[in-house]
């Protein structure tokens, strides 16, 4: 485990996307790959003094000093000489409570779009940087545009972070089984009916083992599926698990349990269980999962012979990929150093920081799309994959995301174990979901 964890923090988690500086009265733009200096400082100042720069993970990467300082660290010393920052991962010593209780000081952190709502806004840490943007001629238009629209949402037009990485969704298969059954690869490109048809042709019974066509990570798959449904009216606050866009995808995604021979039982359905049958026992063919996986878990190790292909598409949106899942680089509200805490995330977006990144397995998230060129290079297991399928040509427009968004999360879970295992049927599923949601908001906001 330890060996597997070093592999995927040092391979893990994160994107960036290019920026640019001006120059002041000259009119001029600088990349923050050519203009390292502190804010205010000029050629006359001494140099600045050093600060510690605390970087909260409330997330599994990086898991350890070593992989923190390889992704992040070493590079932010080298454009920032002034700057230490500081690892502090999650776990019992630092969780917000005991770090505010102990006055440990935040300010930056890594938080995906999925676990927002659960580590800024739940604890108060959001910062708008719309003056910080302004301040150092921060140029936007030079990143995946939908991860700024998913910003717009959460901050009502205003921006908490910049993203730092992204991830969405892809096909992943195993090579050894479709040549097992003489069944053709999964190509990009496909139709939901495609892959029904692979999974119809790859779920069987081989002697005394039976093999699943297909596995999924139901939360992850709606959250990042192409038609983008909301969970929660952001006027109202009431769920729309129960209406036809939603349950359109529901039912894209349940379909695959009823076709025979991949269905599931409450032993079976979880996507714990899912990916170690895919990764490990090697008994499932085709895994719905976050393109992370692919340089998190699924390396050399597990003599996996895998391989990815595009997310499928939706009949009427054949143009149209999955939604991105991006990981934003919060300025904390408590931060002493506002400024220099921008500055890192404004570098960690030039091409310079996310060519890096992407040589370690890091997902970029830039318009420039030669990034990707550079992507797994230092990954020996990345070798001969199809990287082009990470990252959808065109990202489906972002659903709304806000402060109530991981109490739709666990509704949507629990819908869905309960329609798959039987226990209800779609319709009663997601109307009691909507309660539920609704009851669970009215619940907060009493607090």
């Amino acid at each position: 485990m330890n060996a597997l964890c070093k592999r995927f923090t040092l391979a893990a988690v994160c994107i960036l996307s290019l920026a640019a500086y001006g120059c002041g009265s000259s009119g001029e733009t600088s990349d923050p790959q050519t203009e390292a200096k502190a804010p205010n400082q000029t050629e006359t100042q001494k140099p600045p003094e050093p600060i510690e720069l605390n970087m909260w993970f409330p997330s599994s990467v990086p898991q350890s000093d070593e992989a923190f300082m390889d992704l992040y660290g070493n590079i932010i010393k080298k454009k920032f000489p002034h700057i230490i920052p500081k690892f502090l991962p999650l776990n019992s010593t630092n969780t917000f409570e005991k770090m505010m209780a102990a006055k440990q000081p935040i300010d930056l952190m890594s938080i995906s779009i999925g676990a927002t709502a659960t580590h800024l806004l739940n604890n108060g840490l959001q910062y708008d940087i719309t003056e910080l943007i302004r301040k150092h001629n921060y140029d936007l238009s030079v990143l995946e545009p939908s991860t700024i629209e998913i910003q717009r949402h959460v901050a009502n037009g205003g921006i908490y972070g910049l993203p730092v990485s992204t991830d969405t969704m892809t096909v992943f298969y195993n090579r050894d089984l479709f040549d097992k059954f003489g069944v053709a690869y999964p190509k990009d490109g496909m139709v939901w009916d495609d892959l029904y048809d692979l999974v119809k042709r790859t779920s069987r019974t081989d002697g005394d083992v039976r093999y699943r066509g297909i596995g999924i990570s139901p939360t992850h798959a709606l959250q990042m599926d192409p038609l983008s449904p909301a969970f929660i009216d952001p006027k109202t606050d009431q769920g729309l698990l129960s209406g036809e866009r939603f349950k359109r995808s529901f039912n894209t995604l349940l379909a695959l349990f009823s076709i025979p021979g991949n269905e599931v039982d409450s032993q079976t359905w979880s996507y714990s269980n899912h990916l170690a049958e895919f990764q490990k026992n090697k008994t499932i063919a085709m895994l719905l999962g976050t393109s992370a996986l692919g340089y998190a878990y699924f390396t050399d190790k597990e003599n996996l012979n895998w391989d990815v292909a595009d997310y499928p598409r939706y009949p009427d949106q054949r143009d149209v990929g999955p939604q991105s899942y991006p990981v934003y680089f919060y300025v904390s509200a408590i931060s002493k150093h506002k400024d220099d805490a921008f500055l890192v995330s404004a570098f960690l977006t030039s091409k310079e920081a996310q060519v890096h990144l992407a040589e370690r397995g890091v997902l970029p998230v830039l318009k420039d799309k030669s990034v990707m060129d550079s992507y797994g290079k230092s990954l020996p297991y990345m070798a001969n994959k199809n990287v082009k399928a990470f990252l959808p040509d065109k990202f489906a427009a972002p659903a709304p995301v806000g402060q109530y968004n991981s109490i739709a999360l666990a509704e949507i879970t629990e819908a869905y174990r309960k329609v798959v295992l039987k226990e209800a049927d779609v319709n009663t599923a997601l109307r009691l979901a909507d309660e539920n949601i609704a009851k669970k908001i009215a619940e907060m906001k009493a607090r």
